[in-house]
């Protein structure tokens, strides 16, 4: 029985053995429910299934490597016995979870629901972007609670708008709609920077730009045609003329930590072309020429004997030994694509003859240069001659000159065109009388100058004229110029013109292509003229033709006759500008009927005159009559709405005590005032840089020197 018993039970244990050996059944379902009840035993069901906050739990599983959770019926796999929700998983969810091994899983927990909350993203990003405030878009946020210092509003949009002067700080947090999700939290704090002023009133004045000044700007950025310029510390800028036409300029102003930069400023100006500076300083050294380079200059040209040479984009030239020797001169022309070419420079003289006698003197060409190298006196009547070059009388003086001539232009030299006059004294006389030439020109230094500059002379010469052809220009320094200019140029002497347009220093200052200039020149002594209403008088300006002529800081000490227009300083002023100058002496008409007599102008036509800081220290002879217009400053003087003439100007009403202008019921008179001879001295708002009010009148500082 015993064996038997133990044959049964090796019979069972096999039995049990082959059992165990059998292949697995496989489901043809994925219901976790329906499974191998074998391999369904391996891994427990997770258990305790809860969700704190946004992070499912649930009791680890021994033997599980990884779980499944079934949330909302998309899978999501986790290797440990939590999972964080997605952050787009909110509201009411389902829950089941499977615990995992390379080979087996466990059923599904039973399903579960849960209230799922999400907070919002704090609003990222918060700034200042000029008027507004802006920040990063929140997911899933439907609005935005501002909290400006202690208030809060609500907004839909992640900006807010119209930053005022109260705002100091403002934080911000996102909200919805959605009951499941919740507020984020505050964003960090911002600061409020208060906004500057944007630039306003931008002008292009004379290569300058300039704007008002925006308070509390560090500084201005500069742009021009979307080009950064520069910067700028204060509200201009010196920009020049390097670009031309119409140009958009942009200014903004910019802050530093406690200023928001401006808005940009834009703005579209015109920036006309100029006409270059003529090149100056022309030196030869050895074979090279040299010459200051001249402001927005691209390139030069190089003429040689008034014929064009070579084309170069530096301030230097190396010329052949073969110029040196034959050539007689150079200049100099400035050119630019953005502006004008500028006129031609004086002439070099490669060569520089020294003048020691009077026969050395008859020898002079026009084209030449020349140096006196001791006085000269004349032996014997004098002929002009045209000059183009340069005389240097280095302080020396030609005396004994005596010139009786009938020709059409009358002077130590006949004319002047392009030429270079410097340190020279003349003395002597000049006749021209009945002279049938049509209209000539008579004056101490030249009867016309043309384009030439004339610097540091003084003139001693007695002029008489009459002319039997037309009307003749008589000046003490020259009849007529043009495109010239005149520095500490003086004129003594008497002249006696008839049928002229006469000056005690220009007769006729015709116009100008050009500005040019006469400063701290003068002309002393007598002027009488006799003839019609052609032959206007000026002390030291007979007529005024030059729209482009500036005079400054220049007197006439001159009794001035005349027939109809009479000035002390101009007899017809048609165009131009005077400056700080003042004249002085008795000034008379002769005519009894169209007098415009005045002491400082006669007549002034038109608006394009300036006349400032001038002074007429003149006794003005008083008349009456027909068209007689007598005035203490001015005879007659334009009328109506326009811009004022005459910017602090004055007169000495002790010495005339007529009204300051003779057409006081048509003219205007802004800008000029009578003072008694004490009170000029003490109430005259003039420059003490070019005054001098320590002695019994006015006076111009270089005349003390």
């Amino acid at each position: 029985m015993k064996k038997i018993r133990n044959i049964l039970l090796i019979l069972i244990s096999s039995s049990t053995l082959l059992l165990g050996c059998k292949a697995p059944q496989t489901s043809e379902s994925d219901d976790p429910n329906i499974s191998d009840s074998t391999s369904l035993n391996e891994l427990e069901t997770p258990t305790n299934v809860t969700l704190n906050d946004r992070t499912l739990t649930w009791d680890e599983v021994s033997g599980a490597t990884s779980y499944v959770v079934l949330l909302n019926n998309d899978e999501h796999t986790t290797n440990v016995n939590s999972l964080l929700l997605p952050a787009t998983i909110y509201g009411v969810i389902t829950v089941q979870v499977k615990a995992k091994t390379n080979e087996i899983s466990s059923s599904y927990s039973e399903e579960q629901t849960f209230e799922a909350y999400l907070t919002l993203g704090v609003p990222q990003n918060l700034r200042q972007v000029g008027s507004k405030i802006e920040w990063n878009e929140v997911t899933l946020a439907t609005g935005y609670i501002v909290k400006i210092n202690n208030s809060s509003e609500k907004y839909t949009v992640n900006n807010y708008y119209d930053i005022t002067n109260d705002i100091v700080k403002v934080k911000v947090l996102a909200t919805a709609n959605d009951p499941y999700l919740r507020s984020s939290a505050y964003s960090d704090e911002l600061l409020i920077k208060a906004q500057l002023g944007a630039p306003l009133n931008i002008v292009f004045n004379d290569g300058l730009l300039s704007w008002d000044e925006v308070s509390n700007a560090l500084q201005y950025k500069i742009q021009i045609d979307d080009t950064l310029w520069g910067y700028s510390n204060s509200n201009s800028a010196l920009i020049g003329y390097y670009k031309t036409g119409l140009l958009t300029i942009k200014i903004q102003a910019l802050g530093d930590e406690t200023y928001l930069d401006s808005e940009i400023t834009s703005v579209e100006i015109n920036v006309p072309k100029i006409k270059l500076a003529t090149p100056t300083n022309l030196v030869v050294t050895g074979n090279v020429l040299t010459f200051d380079p001249v402001l927005y200059a691209e390139s030069y040209n190089i003429y040689v004997d008034g014929l064009l040479k070579a084309g170069i984009t530096t301030n230097s030239y190396t010329f052949s030994q073969e110029v040196i020797d034959n050539a007689h001169y150079v200049q100099v022309k400035a050119n630019s694509d953005a502006n004008y070419a500028s006129n031609l420079s004086e002439k070099y003289f490669f060569h520089v003859i020294l003048i020691d006698s009077e026969q050395e003197l008859l020898e002079i060409v026009p084209y030449s240069s020349y140096r006196l190298n001791a006085d000269i006196v004349l032996t014997s009547p004098w002929t002009p001659k045209f000059f183009a070059g340069t005389l240097d009388g280095a302080g020396y003086t030609i005396s004994g000159i005596n010139i009786n001539e009938q020709e059409k232009d009358i002077g130590f030299f006949s004319s002047l065109n392009g030429a270079t006059i410097s340190n020279l004294k003349l003395d002597g006389q000049i006749t021209s009388e009945n002279n049938d030439e049509f209209e000539p020109n008579i004056g101490g230094l030249a009867g016309a100058i043309l384009d030439s500059t004339i610097s540091n002379v003084e003139i001693l010469v007695d002029i008489t004229s009459s002319a039997n052809n037309g009307i003749a220009k008589v000046g003490g320094i020259t009849g007529v110029s043009k495109n010239s200019t005149f520095e500490n140029v003086h004129y003594s002497g008497n002249i006696a013109a008839d049928f002229a347009i006469s000056g005690g220093f220009i007769g006729l200052l015709n116009q100008s292509d050009n500005a040019v200039m006469i400063n701290r020149s003068s002309s002393n002594g007598t002027l009488t003229v006799t003839g019609g209403e052609q032959t206007p008088a000026g002390g030291f300006i007979g007529q005024m033709l030059d729209n482009y002529m500036n005079i400054y800081e220049s007197k006439a000490s001159v009794n001035v006759t005349g027939p109809n227009y009479v000035g002390g300083f101009v007899g017809y002023m048609g165009y131009g500008h005077i400056s700080d100058s003042y004249s002085e002496g008795n000034i008379e008409a002769t005519s009894t009927s169209l007098v415009h007599l005045g002491g400082f102008i006669g007549r002034v036509e038109g608006y394009n005159n300036i006349v400032d800081s001038c002074l007429a220290l003149t006794a003005v002879s008083n008349k009456s009559g027909d068209n007689v217009f007598v005035g203490a400053f001015v005879g007659v003087t334009p009328g109506g709405t326009h811009a004022t003439i005459y910017d602090n100007c004055a007169y000495d009403n002790t010495l005339s005590t007529m009204d300051r202008i003779g057409n006081s019921a048509t003219g205007k008179g802004d800008g000029i005032t009578g003072y008694t001879s004490e009170e000029l001295l003490t109430e005259l708002n003039y420059s003490l840089e070019v005054w001098d009010f320590s002695g019994t009148k006015p006076r111009l500082k270089w005349e003390l020197e």
